[in-house]
C-alpha cells in the first residue's frame, strides 16, 4: 500500500449470498459426515487417503506459518490456494467418487464463487468510483484463488500477484 501510495482501505465483501452459501454448506455437510461416519461404507474407506492428503497440507500450512520468514509469498502461491480450497471443497479427485455428495458440493462452489463475484464488483465499482488506477485488494487465502481467476476475466481489469514486480 505504500509503495502504491495508497492510504486507505474499503470493504469488498458481499454477503448477499450467504444464506445459498450456508444452506449448500450444511447440505453437503450432512450427506458427507454420514458417509465419513459410516464404518461399512465404500465411500467412507476410500476418502480416507484423501482426508490424509488434506491434513498433510494444512500441517504443511502451519508449519510455515510458525517458521517461515516468507508467509505471505507462500499465500499467494498456487499450492497454498489449493491447500486453503481443499479446507472447504476437498480435492477434486474425490468429487468422481461412486456416492460423493456431488450436487451438494458443486452448489457450495456455486454459491462461494457467487460471492467471490461480488467481491470483485464490488472492488471495481469502488475503483471506478475513486478514479483509482490501481487497487490492491488483501483477501483470506481461499478468496484469493477465486477472486484472482474472476478479475482476470473482467474487462480492463489487470491482475497482479504480490510475489510479482509491481512496475
Amino acid at each position: 500500500m505504500r509503495k502504491l501510495g495508497i492510504s486507505e482501505l474499503m470493504a469488498m465483501d458481499c454477503q448477499d449470498y450467504d444464506l445459498n452459501w450456508n444452506a449448500s454448506w450444511a447440505a453437503f455437510d450432512s450427506r458427507f459426515d454420514k458417509i465419513r461416519k459410516d464404518s461399512t461404507s465404500s465411500l467412507a474407506k476410500q476418502v480416507k487417503p484423501y482426508l490424509e492428503k488434506i491434513n498433510f497440507g494444512f500441517k504443511k500450512y502451519d508449519n510455515i506459518e510458525k517458521t517461515s520468514n516468507n508467509v505471505t509469498e507462500w499465500l499467494n502461491t498456487e499450492e497454498a490456494s489449493q491447500i486453503a480450497a481443499s479446507g472447504d471443497f476437498y480435492l477434486p479427485e474425490m468429487y468422481q467418487l461412486k456416492d460423493f455428495p456431488i450436487e451438494e458440493m458443486t452448489s457450495k462452489i456455486h454459491w462461494w464463487i457467487m460471492r467471490n463475484k461480488g467481491m470483485c464488483d464490488n472492488v471495481v465499482k469502488r475503483a471506478k468510483a475513486k478514479g483509482a488506477k490501481k487497487v490492491v485488494v488483501i483477501a483470506g487465502a481461499n478468496h484469493k484463488k477465486y477472486m484472482q481467476d474472476i478479475f482476470a476475466k473482467m474487462p480492463g481489469v489487470k491482475v497482479r500477484n504480490i510475489n510479482e514486480r509491481l512496475n
